[in-house]
């Protein structure tokens, strides 16, 4: 059991009908237990051959709280009487022990001075008396005001700052804390999910909450409530409060979300200073370090437009950034305490934390998923009558009326459903609740998220509808919020507001005013007080928000996801009105930043701008115009784009790029498309794929390669093919296609004959060797790459060896041998003298440092920071094996320098952002770190290494990080993973799956020496 668990002792009798009170409480406890939040103590926790008496004596001076089932059979227990009932009183009285007397059954236990002294549930009352409905109704209370019991305690414990924290470190822009002078929002039905928070963040190896449920069920509400809640309270301890919303960022399946803003953000918030070109996935490492430097709560609403759709790959997080945070976070709390909690929410489970997460089968974890049901009818009921529905017919009804439950059963209990509905009846229809048949609940999609919904929305579309103008003012303000995929700010609406109107959507919006001068009538604007009413008008609804920007500079319409969703669907059925009002804010946002903004806040309106373009169908002009010119400000496209180059936006870029296909990233936009001649559209291929790679998105990024290999095939650039073809046969070799890669590695060879350049040759004989090599042809491999070095010399008499990316490739394959023969010594404990190295090893190792040591000084300051790490890594593998081969015993293996030349390759590979790379040196790292005894050290890199490949997913990686798990940790006493046994069997799974012949060899010698450990 987890020591800072706090437990409940629970005082039954096992005669009567004891046993099964004691279930009922159980079981209501159990949402609590079940994420080891708490821990509830019965007798049936005695151990076998244990002294029963100690144990429950123990149980009762260990608990934080206490539950007395009160039966006639308990009152008759002699044990209970003289032995529990003393020693609980007493702790009451001495450590303020909570007890909580349940009646269950007609008992004399008023006779008990310290037990009446507490009002119980029921007010007292036997719950025998009460209905089984009624007796689950006061279990759940019950349990709920157990856990605020607990939590406030634990609360209360937490270490408390000097003072509380400063406003500069609370940053929840996008969470009011306190009401903005609308109608304010009562949390109905969630009093337990707010008690389940308190005790996950008083509990410290809890690092991560996960609030998952459909759409409108009150996610968002619920963090609100709870983060009031805590202001009030100071915060208890948190010295730092950040929260974002990614709502804002839509939430349709093929939205290609951005975290670009988001780390940007947050990484200058907490202090942390970083170049902007970082890949994502290590300014979310920097970012998690920086939230778990002091008690830090972090807040992330919303974010399943940074997953991938229900799928294949459903729920799987697809921005780097935001995925290394939170498996970092998570890393963090299974090694110590984590001082902070974050709480995330979304619709779909997080399945990148599922090995962190809490399960009733594990001892604890760090990650505690929640999922978020629809309210009880009851308590749909009591938000109903508070909505506004408190009549039926004529007559008053209170919040437990049988006609109010039945209407929230209807809507399944659907929590934003049955607010917009009390709302309706109240304005429309004076809180009759029977007028809500005038809802077609009957007919909604309960298997659509938001089914219930719509045909709520529908019903307030056919009331305004027949409201004249006032109602038809509001549907338009509805169709206006739906076409954004964010928050519409006053500069947004106040273009569309500007004459002339669009038909079928903003004329509304105007009215005919009488030119006194000239006597014409003239369509103007409606006046402010008149716009202003129609929003405030909406506002009490709750199908629009009023909002401020971060600078409370300026007011922001926003409306829920579904709602959004909703009208979004009625404005795209008139197409003409479509175009038309996209068109305006494309032109509205070109204007509204300079020309050529040099942050990426500053070209946030430029991203719109290409989205509302591309849905204006201007999708050349948005490309020409604003994405090349503007963003990228790049005069070759594919050399050096500002946006990526110096600002690091590769997700924004995606998320724009996205816009110019019709399905991303297989058909480009008809629009677009018939404007570009095949190389244009090769291009937008070529880059979704560069920065799906750069993303991680490496399976992605082959069907945009391949379409784009295609047209250049067609148009006969052979150059570009053969460049395509390099690509393809490098992800292909990644994702563990080796089949598919030789194959396309021999054709792009091919191409780049018929290109008649050396260099493209020479990079593809490079390629298409290590494809080889990888598929176990060693023979092959090295004459393929002794013949690209023939072109290189060639292509570049004074630079005769192969070097860089292609440089490395080869010293791999020539250190096959020595790597081999090194882990079979390491594997066996045994040195050889140098002398009695194999001779070919000798001479493996020996051309290879020749090698280096040529290229080295060859070496320019402008050479880029890949190359000099690979050359750097390439000449630490070779001095750990040598080490390794030579050393009389296993400390002796390393110069006192390799470390640290090991960690400046990993930082190169790290800061050049090329992910593909970085797990072979922090497996070198790993490797070293174990022998130098470093083996918390050597875990950290392969688990870094892991969560790098499996987003691929880099299949050779992962075949390679088993095999090292496996083989440096068999001996150890605490196997860090599952066991050697099982990492050699997905090594073995993964090597035969992808074709991967070249660790045949490594696999068998593994299987032999480890055999006997298992």
């Amino acid at each position: 059991m987890n020591a800072n668990k706090a437990r409940i002792f629970v005082s039954y009798s096992h005669r009567g009908d004891g046993p099964k009170w004691k279930a009922r409480l159980v079981r209501h406890l159990g949402v609590f237990e079940q994420h080891h939040l708490l821990d509830v103590w019965q007798d049936g926790r005695i151990r076998v051959s244990s002294q029963w008496h100690d144990d429950i004596q123990q149980a009762m001076s260990d608990a934080r709280l206490a539950v007395v089932l009160l039966t006639p059979e308990v009152l008759e227990s002699e044990y209970i009487l003289n032995t529990e009932f003393p020693f609980l009183r007493e702790r009451q009285q001495r450590d303020k022990l909570p007890v909580f007397p349940v009646v269950c059954e007609e008992c004399n236990w008023k006779a008990h001075d310290w037990l009446r002294a507490t009002q119980a549930p029921n007010e007292s009352n036997p719950l025998s008396q009460l209905s089984g409905a009624a007796q689950d109704r006061v279990f759940r209370k019950l349990a709920t005001d157990m856990a605020e019991e607990l939590s406030c305690a634990a609360l209360a414990e937490l270490p408390k700052p000097d003072q509380s924290s400063p406003s500069d470190h609370i940053y929840v822009d996008k969470f009011p804390l306190t009401s903005d002078g609308g109608q304010a929002e009562k949390l109905i039905g969630r009093e337990q999910e707010l008690a389940l928070l308190d005790l996950a963040f008083a509990q410290p190896h809890t690092a991560i909450v996960s609030l998952v449920a459909w759409g409108g069920v009150g996610k968002t509400m619920l963090i609100q409530h709870w983060l009031q809640r805590l202001h009030r309270d100071s915060w208890f301890g948190a010295r730092r409060v950040y929260g974002w919303s990614f709502y804002s960022q839509g939430t349709r399946e093929d939205r290609q979300a951005s975290e670009d803003t988001f780390l940007a953000h947050a990484l200058v918030w907490f202090g942390v200073q970083c170049e902007p070109t970082l890949s994502p996935w290590d300014k979310g490492r920097l970012l998690a370090d920086a939230v778990a430097r002091e008690p830090t709560l972090l807040v992330l609403d919303g974010i399943e437009p940074l997953q991938y759709p229900p799928g294949p790959m459903g729920g799987q997080l697809r921005a780097p950034g935001v995925q290394s945070l939170l498996k970092r976070l998570a890393h963090k709390a299974n090694n110590t305490e984590h001082p902070g909690l974050s709480l995330l929410t979304t619709r779909e489970p997080l399945t990148d934390l599922i090995d962190f997460q809490c399960r009733p089968d594990a001892a604890w974890g760090s990650v505690l998923r929640v999922d978020l049901g629809n309210l009880t009818e009851e308590a749909g009921a009591a938000l109903l009558h508070h909505a506004g529905a408190k009549r039926a017919g004529a007559a008053k009804i209170k919040a437990d009326d049988a006609e109010l439950v039945a209407a929230s059963h209807e809507v399944d209990g659907h929590a934003l459903t049955l607010s917009l509905l009390g709302r309706f009846l109240a304005r429309a229809h004076g809180g009759d609740i029977r007028r809500r048949d005038l809802v077609k609940f009957e007919e909604a999609d309960r298997k659509e998220q938001g089914g219930t919904t719509f045909k709520m929305l529908a019903a307030f579309e056919d009331w305004f509808a027949k409201s004249g103008e006032f109602g038809a003012r509001q549907l338009a303000i509805l169709r206006i919020v739906g076409l954004f995929d964010r928050p519409a700010d006053a500069g947004c609406i106040g273009a569309l507001r500007k004459p002339p109107a669009i038909d079928g959507l903003t004329d509304p919006l105007f009215t005919t005013r009488l030119d006194s001068s000239t006597g014409q009538s003239t369509l103007q604007p409606v006046p402010e007080e008149d716009w202003n009413t129609a929003t405030s008008f909406l506002a009490d609804f709750g199908l629009v928000g009023i909002q401020t920007d971060a600078d409370n500079t300026e007011r922001l319409l926003d409306c829920h996801p579904l709602i959004r969703e909703h009208f979004s669907v009625k404005c795209r059925q008139d197409p003409e009105s479509w175009r038309s009002t996209h068109r305006r804010l494309y032109e509205y946002l070109k204007q509204r930043c300079e020309y050529q903004p040099d942050t990426i806040k500053g070209l946030q309106p430029l991203y719109e701008a290409v989205t509302h373009g591309c849905r204006g169908q201007l999708h050349s002009e948005a490309c020409e115009h604003v994405f090349l010119s503007r963003i990228r400000r790049a005069e070759n496209r594919y050399e050096n784009p500002y946006s990526l180059q110096l600002l690091g936006a590769v997700s924004d870029d995606l998320s724009a790029l996205a816009c110019f296909f019709e399905k991303p990233w297989s058909r480009l936009a008809p629009e677009l498309a018939e404007r570009l001649t095949e190389n244009g559209q090769g291009f937008f291929l070529h880059e979704s794929a560069y920065c799906l790679r750069c993303l991680g998105r490496l399976s992605e990024a082959l069907e945009p390669m391949r379409l784009g290999l295609t047209l250049f095939i067609r148009a006969e650039q052979w150059k570009r093919a053969a460049q395509a073809a390099n690509n393809i046969t490098e992800l292909e070799t990644l994702l563990g296609d080796i089949v598919g890669a030789v194959s396309s590695g021999k054709k792009g060879v091919a191409y780049a004959e018929r290109s008649d350049d050396l260099r493209e040759k020479m990079c593809e004989l490079a390629r298409y060797a290590e494809a080889v090599g990888s598929a176990g042809d060693e023979d092959t491999a090295l004459n393929l790459f002794r013949e690209a070095e023939e072109l290189q010399a060639r292509r570049q008499p004074f630079y005769p060896l192969l070097y860089s990316l292609q440089g490395f490739l080869f010293c791999e394959s020539l250190l096959a041998l020595p790597e081999r023969t090194a882990w079979q010594a390491e594997m066996t404990r045994s040195r050889v003298a140098g002398s009695r190295i194999a001779p070919e090893v000798k001479e493996r190792c020996r051309e290879i440092e020749e090698r280096l040591d040529r290229l080295i000084k060859w070496r320019k300051p402008d050479d880029s920071l890949l190359s000099v790490a690979l050359e750097e890594l390439a000449s630490c593998r070779v001095a750990l094996y040598r080490g390794i081969l030579q050393a009389p015993t296993s400390d002796q293996c390393a110069s006192p320098h390799l470390n640290l030349r090991v960690t400046r390759a990993v930082d190169g590979l790290r800061n050049s952002r090329d992910s593909a790379h970085l797990p072979r040196g922090l497996l070198t790292r790993a490797w070293l770190c174990f022998l130098e005894g470093d083996a918390a050290g050597a875990q950290a890199d392969l688990d870094e290494a892991w969560d790098i490949a499996e987003r691929g997913p880099m299949r050779l990686h992962l075949a390679d990080i088993h095999l090292h798990r496996a083989r440096l940790f068999f001996r150890e006493k605490r196997y860090p993973w599952k066991s050697a046994r099982d990492d050699l069997a997905d090594a073995e799974k993964l090597i035969k799956e992808c074709g991967y012949r070249r660790r045949d060899e490594e696999l068998a010698d593994a299987k032999n020496i480890l055999g006997p450990y298992g």
